[in-house]
């Protein structure tokens, strides 16, 4: 499996793994299984999947985060993808949001299992961040994977990011159909793009959409 997260970081063009990140993702991996025969945290039953789609995936946002910043991930699940950028990029500050408390508590013991110390976990809804104080206000970039539709995820962010900052939506195929659709209104708020970022998956294929909103300065 090593091998695989490997090569298939080589193929999406992502920096190359050190031996130790690699063995943390695995170890995440590996709990995240182990969790989910439990509780819910992903569709995903198999290693090489959780390690394709899961991991791999989430660490394609590395090459869009390349100065130090505050990110927030809204409605997290099991922590995906901030638990693999936190593993990947330690000089960044991750904040991880999640309604479900039960995923909360798989974060925590994930953060707990491979010290983590540059993520931060909260259980709330997204809508009462505004009012959670300064630390959770005013972010340089929020992710969102497989949350909603984009037109619903500039609404959620507004309150949530500063000036100049960025929204990141990870998609699937639906991106380029959703950055068509954005509503006129946010036009006022949020430079919106002309393209998305498309991607394949290394292994099976699948299509998968970035999408990169920068919030105006004014």
């Amino acid at each position: 499996m090593k091998k695989q997260m490997k090569q298939g970081a080589e193929l999406l063009g992502i920096d190359s793994l050190s031996e130790e990140l690699v063995e943390c993702l695995l170890l995440f991996a590996e709990e995240l299984l182990r969790w989910n025969a439990r509780i819910n945290l992903t569709s995903i039953r198999e290693l090489d999947g959780v390690i394709e789609k899961h991991i791999l995936d989430s660490l394609v946002v590395t090459g869009l985060l390349d100065k130090p910043s505050r990110i927030l991930d809204m409605g997290s699940g099991g922590g995906i993808p901030a638990i693999p950028l936190a593993l990947a990029l330690p000089n960044q500050s991750f904040f991880s949001v999640d309604s479900v408390g039960k995923k909360i508590n798989f974060q925590q013991h994930i953060k707990r299992l491979l010290g983590l110390k540059n993520l931060q976990i909260r259980c709330a809804r997204i809508e009462e961040l505004d009012s959670a104080g300064l630390e959770w206000n005013g972010f340089d970039v929020v992710l969102a994977r497989a949350l909603a539709h984009t037109n619903d995820l500039l609404k959620m962010a507004l309150p949530l990011i500063g000036p100049a900052g960025i929204v990141i939506a990870m998609k699937g195929p639906e991106g380029e159909g959703e950055l068509a659709s954005i509503e006129d209104r946010w036009h006022r708020f949020y430079e919106i793009p002309e393209t998305v970022v498309t991607y394949q998956l290394p292994f099976t294929g699948a299509t998968r959409c970035l999408i990169s909103v920068r919030r105006k300065d004014d």
